[in-house]
């Protein structure tokens, strides 16, 4: 074959190969972009495996955070309830009885009822506050004891929990009182004085502040006509307040 044919078809034969090689090329980049797809949906899932449980975790703090709020919130308004019920029965009705015993010579030991009706007209604080009201009593054996006047004192808390409240309660009454004697010799003789009581109570109150037991260990009774006559008392009782 003659040299001005020769590299012609030399170079023919190397355009037939490239153009034979192109395809197979072409193929197998297809078919590795091909792998390569598959294999990322692969790698994706454990990465969202791997961040989903993050969520949930992130989720529940938020909801114990937002909770705790929410109880000590509900639980205030109870104590502030609790409060203004008792300052709701400022009325109160009260009953006792015990010895009165007389401090001047010759004079007896009695035995005293008493009856109150008042009003708490300003509390102030945690304390039932201060009272206004009416008083009797009426003591017997030998004779009569007879007594009527106004009372004004306050009560004081001094000890307070959720099933019961001490209250410590200084008072003053002022009115009069007679004295009833009847015998077959002078038949009845009736001495009006007036009356002057400072007393001392110490207080139980119970059933959210309904009902209260009382003890009176200082009570003292001044009768006053032109000369004065003393009795010193120690009551119990209980007190309603309504």
């Amino acid at each position: 074959m003659s040299d001005h044919l020769r590299w012609p078809l030399a170079a023919v034969l190397l355009m037939a190969v490239a153009a034979l090689a192109e395809p197979t090329a072409v193929a197998a980049q297809e078919a590795q972009e091909a792998q390569e797809a598959q294999e990322e949906p692969a790698e994706a899932q454990p990465a969202a495996d791997t961040e989903a449980p993050e969520e949930p975790a992130e989720a529940q703090p938020a909801a114990s955070t937002e909770a705790q709020p929410a109880a000590d919130t509900e639980a205030q308004p109870t104590t502030r309830t609790r409060s203004r019920s008792r300052s709701d029965r400022p009325f109160y009705l009260s009953f006792g009885g015990g010895p009165s015993i007389g401090l001047d010579s010759g004079s007896s030991v009695k035995f005293k009822l008493q009856q109150e009706a008042g009003y708490h007209f300003l509390p102030f604080g945690d304390h039932p506050g201060i009272f206004a009201g009416v008083t009797f009593g009426q003591s017997y054996i030998d004779y009569s004891i007879f007594q009527f006047g106004g009372r004004a004192g306050v009560d004081f808390a001094i000890l307070k929990t959720d099933s019961f409240r001490l209250l410590v309660t200084p008072s003053i009454a002022l009115g009069f009182g007679a004295y009833v004697v009847s015998s077959s010799v002078i038949g009845t003789e009736m001495r009006t004085l007036f009356n002057l009581q400072l007393a001392g109570d110490v207080k139980l109150e119970i059933l959210d502040g309904k009902l209260a037991i009382w003890v009176r260990p200082i009570g003292l009774d001044l009768f006053i006509n032109g000369g004065s006559l003393e009795r010193y008392d120690v009551l119990f009782g209980v007190q309603l307040n309504l």
